[in-house]
């Protein structure tokens, strides 16, 4: 009976007003907005990178719930806000993602929307759902570039070998059936919706399912857990396991018995393991595994050692020594092999030899032979000049024009509901 209901009120969902405010935060200027640092360095860099070389600009927004609210139209209200897409092509998206809900979009403008499709977008979503699941949100955003990246690309070049090809006949015969076009595409309107409707409720049913599983997944966990359960099958939860869920059958002394019994066995003598635990360390429990003998072997073990540690320190200590007093040698005024240090060296230790009168006399020598290159520099430019076809100007003004995509210059916002949804 639920189920019927559900699917007879489905229709008015598309048509209730959403009152909810949506809190539009101003946009970053790396077009990142990421309040709880769920993203590295390198998502900043990637995105930075991609914005300058191509007409397509991106912005990320990622927080940890969007309290309720359709993402559909969170996303749409952030990505118009912020006018994501360079004036000169508007083609903008927005990656939109709430951690805690598990929900994600990618909101695509009206210029991207036609080379970034719905499909194309939903299957770049599905693939990153592997690291949302597994948490790494910065390896799913970086895949999210690359595949947006790889669709634009691919399609400016189907685009770009299309133009290439088309004659004027065939701009002609295209164009024919271009009104029947758009009458079929009004007919199918109905259908297109119908078609949204279904695909909605699969989603929702998808997700409903998805709800379950993680229910029953954590009360499984919550079962295996327990103080007294039936460890026949050998996956009991204790709590030092990574998927422990603390629960009361653990008293407070159970813990702290279970927590000394692990810190017992892991100071055994005969122990093996990577979590082994050694006399003189933090929570090593003495037992008497541990003999007289072997408590004294593991202390000379650990002198010899320490002794090693401090020849090393010596040696290098007498290397250092021996590399400065091999520099201050080859910086003496007199001294006249090839490997000399000058002042002006990166290596050259100050010392007496060199007076203030010879060290004037070094700096002035060596300005002579710098204004004597910055001479011979001015001179070649001079002569090169006439043969130049442009002017210096005339190419900074060229240079700056073709980089305009590097600047930060977000004029776009022409969002209509393009782009793709979905949960992980």
């Amino acid at each position: 009976m639920k189920k019927l209901l559900l699917l007879l009120l489905t229709p008015f969902l598309f048509i209730v007003p959403v009152f909810a405010e949506t809190q539009i935060p101003d946009r970053p200027t790396n077009g990142i907005y990421d309040p709880q640092s769920y993203l590295d360095s390198s998502v900043a860099d990637e995105l930075a990178n991609f914005n300058s070389k191509s007409d397509v600009q991106i912005g990320v927004y990622i927080v940890d719930t969007i309290d309720g609210q359709s993402i559909e139209s969170q996303a749409n209200e952030i990505a118009r806000a912020w006018k994501i897409g360079y004036s000169g092509s508007n083609k903008g998206a927005l990656i939109a993602i709430a951690i805690k809900d598990r929900k994600f979009r990618i909101e695509t403008a009206n210029e991207l929307s036609t080379i970034l499709t719905d499909s194309k977008a939903r299957r770049i979503l599905d693939g990153s759902k592997s690291y949302m699941r597994s948490s790494d949100y910065s390896g799913a955003v970086k895949y999210m570039f690359s595949e947006i990246e790889k669709t634009t690309n691919t399609s400016s070049q189907e685009q770009t070998n299309g133009d290439s090809n088309t004659t004027p006949k065939d701009n002609e015969e295209i164009g024919k059936p271009l009104v029947v076009m758009v009458a079929l595409s009004i007919l199918a309107l109905p259908f297109i919706a119908l078609y949204k409707l279904i695909l909605w409720v699969i989603e929702y049913a998808q997700e409903r399912k998805e709800e379950k599983l993680e229910r029953e997944k954590l009360a499984k966990q919550m079962e295996r857990s327990r103080y007294d359960y039936n460890d026949e099958n050998g996956d009991k939860l204790y709590p030092n396991s990574p998927h422990y869920i603390a629960n009361e059958t653990w008293t407070p002394e159970r813990l702290k018995q279970f927590w000394y019994e692990n810190k017992l066995k892991r100071s055994q003598w005969s122990y093996s393991g990577i979590d082994k635990l050694y006399p003189l360390m933090a929570g090593f429990v003495m037992n008497d595994s541990w003999t007289k003998g072997r408590v004294v072997e593991y202390e000379l073990k650990l002198k010899r050692e320490e002794e090693r540690r401090l020849e090393q320190k010596r040696i290098e200590r007498e290397r250092i020594q021996r590399d400065y007093e091999d520099r201050l040698r080859r910086s003496q005024y007199n001294y006249s092999r090839s490997d000399k240090l000058n002042p002006d060296d990166d290596d050259f230790v100050k010392n007496a030899t060199w007076t203030a009168a010879l060290l004037a006399a070094y700096e002035a020598e060596q300005e002579a032979i710098r204004e004597a290159e910055r001479e011979e520099q001015r001179r070649r430019s001079s002569n090169n000049s006439w043969s130049s076809g442009y002017s210096s100007s005339d190419y900074s003004s060229s240079s700056s024009s073709s980089s305009s995509w590097s600047s930060d210059s977000w004029g776009g916002g022409g969002f209509d509901g393009g782009g793709s949804s979905g949960s992980w």
